[in-house]
């Protein structure tokens, strides 16, 4: 269920923000994929209403597989910024999301991708998003975002290699909730299920400014978790392929994309591709 909830004022300088969460947003989605749709009716509905009322509308995407869909959808227009950070590679899947994938027409340049490799860490990984983050918003200047926190970029997911904790994937949710700009966040890919549900329940605590008890309470499935805590932890032996030369070279590789984007388009509200989600949006 959506859930709407207005943040109170905090030390991120945000006063007021309103900011929806949908923990499923990402739900079924390789089905979705296997049929070139990019995304579930819930995620159609959150997305394509931020299009129709918002001028500039940016998604960003921190599961560990590429945000492929939404970016095909939103390819050909300068209305919507994708930005993906994610694992590459040509053995995994969807084998896109290439940074040489800059979107086409009117949308060129309007797609970001920044590919990774395995055993990034939350320090890398978060200094890296902050870093591309804060210049998309600089430059871009959107009116609502869409943040996709899919918990497959977690350590120990059965899928992804990244070596990320709920702390550093949860810090990138901080991240953009201090820029005080109308978010919608939602839950995405997750296949160790335990983390999924650890991953969802601190990111809502950090959307409402709570603090949860680092030890999960005594539940019907508490003899399901390996460990009785909140936060998934980092693997110490994992190895990371992510030299800081190549980081640096993807943060550059960034700035210079952004650097052949245009100001803010000034566009009229307008329906636009609504006739793609009709079912979905009644």
């Amino acid at each position: 269920m959506l859930k709407k909830v207005k943040l109170q004022a905090s030390a991120t300088s945000m006063t007021s923000s309103f900011v929806s969460l949908n923990s499923s947003g990402n739900f079924s989605f390789c089905e979705f994929h296997n049929n070139f749709i990019p995304f579930t009716p819930l995620n159609n509905q959150n997305l394509i209403i931020c299009y129709r009322f918002h001028p500039r509308v940016l998604y960003i995407d921190i599961d560990v597989h590429h945000g492929d869909g939404v970016e095909e959808a939103f390819f050909l227009t300068n209305r919507v910024m994708t930005v993906s950070f994610h694992q590459y590679g040509k053995d995994f899947f969807p084998g896109t999301g290439h940074h040489d994938s800059l979107g086409d027409g009117e949308g060129k340049n309007y797609a970001l991708n920044i590919p990774l490799h395995t055993g990034i860490t939350d320090t890398m990984y978060v200094d890296l998003f902050k870093n591309v983050i804060g210049q998309v918003v600089d430059k871009f200047r959107p009116d609502a975002i869409v943040l996709q926190c899919g918990a497959d970029s977690l350590n120990e997911d059965q899928l992804g290699l990244f070596n990320l904790t709920t702390r550093g994937h949860g810090e990138c949710v901080n991240f953009v909730l201090g820029l005080g700009i109308p978010l919608v966040l939602l839950g995405g890919g997750g296949y160790t299920i335990q983390n999924v549900a650890r991953c969802w329940a601190y990111e809502t605590s950090v959307a409402l400014g709570k603090t949860l008890d680092t030890k999960l309470p005594p539940n019907e499935y508490s003899h399901e978790y390996k460990t009785p805590f909140l936060h998934v932890e980092a693997n110490p032996k994992m190895e990371n392929l992510n030299s800081a030369d190549y980081i640096e070279k993807l943060k550059l590789s960034c700035y210079d994309r952004l650097k052949d984007l245009e100001g803010a388009p000034g566009v009229e509200f307008q329906d636009v591709c609504l006739f793609l989600f009709a079912k979905n949006l009644q």
